[in-house]
């Protein structure tokens, strides 16, 4: 058993150094960090490679669901078994890579992520998982299950991977350059028969600083990338008869939107081509 945990990187190096300085201080080895810059603007700051754990790549602006792609080549070419996708905007306890190699123990053939919670309320769930239903595209699932339980979406915040299921599934899917390939990575495994769960150790707690990445750059650049994999990810998953429904919700989200970032403004030209890339598919 080999775990290699893939960070995800573009900028955000504070939020970043913080997070591996987490992984610095577990309490127990048996595991490998992989930084992965999808062609950040800034180089990496000096202190990154001052972890003798991490291994650092940098390569072109792919979009996060090639750079995890990418990275997660590079990890199971180095013979990773499983793969533990980790947002760079995260924090987690000393028992956070020890829980996760006891539930690889336990469920080897898994799909698994764990309880996110809000960085600046830790005692409250911001996403957890569960099952698919009309309200997913704009819904975060906040339950929190007292023990391993079997959903249709998790999160890809701290996604567990096994390297079998990552193969088959054939990775993140292209489509979705930024946001819903988590959604879209679970479904596709639900139905192929394979296991997606919530694992409920409270050492796999993530507290989880939210859209590190867009920190600074204004409400709706953000919901650009959100309107273009929200449309995708419907037009994959919701019959004909329901879409219409659906996309009428997609318009009371954007105005509830609006109305919450006043007086912020979307720019009509980038919100019609976000709403023309969804539609195109890839």
């Amino acid at each position: 058993m080999q775990l290699t945990v893939i960070l995800p990187v573009y900028g955000n190096w504070t939020d970043t150094l913080a997070t591996l300085g987490c992984l610095a201080v577990q309490d127990c080895d048996g595991f490998r960090v992989l930084v992965a810059d999808d062609g950040s603007p800034t180089e990496a700051p000096e202190e990154l490679h001052g972890f003798g754990f991490v291994e650092y790549s940098r390569g072109s602006n792919l979009g996060f669901a090639g750079n995890c792609n990418r990275a997660a080549g590079l990890a199971i070419a180095g013979g990773a078994t499983h793969l533990l996708f980790l947002n760079n905007d995260t924090e987690v306890g000393e028992g956070f890579i020890g829980g996760w190699l006891r539930f690889i123990e336990k469920r080897p053939e898994s799909i698994a992520s764990a309880h996110i919670y809000w960085f600046d309320r830790p005692g409250e769930v911001w996403f957890s998982g569960g099952r698919f239903d009309l309200l997913t595209p704009f819904v975060r699932l906040a339950r929190e299950y007292q023990e391993d339980t079997e959903v249709d979406i998790v999160c890809g915040c701290a996604l567990l991977v096994p390297i079998l299921s990552w193969e088959r599934l054939v990775g993140f899917d292209l489509a979705y350059a930024v946001y819903f390939e988590d959604f879209d990575f679970s479904l596709r495994a639900r139905s192929l028969g394979l296991d997606v769960v919530v694992a409920a150790d409270p050492e796999l707690k993530v507290r989880h600083k939210i859209s590190g990445s867009f920190r600074g750059t204004g409400a709706w650049k953000q919901q650009y990338f959100l309107l273009a994999s929200r449309i995708r990810f419907i037009r994959r998953y919701y019959p004909a008869y329901l879409q219409p429904l659906v996309y009428l919700l997609v318009v009371a989200h954007l105005g509830g939107v609006y109305l919450l970032n006043v007086p912020q403004y979307p720019t009509p030209r980038l919100l019609w081509r976000a709403v023309r890339e969804g539609m195109a598919g890839a």
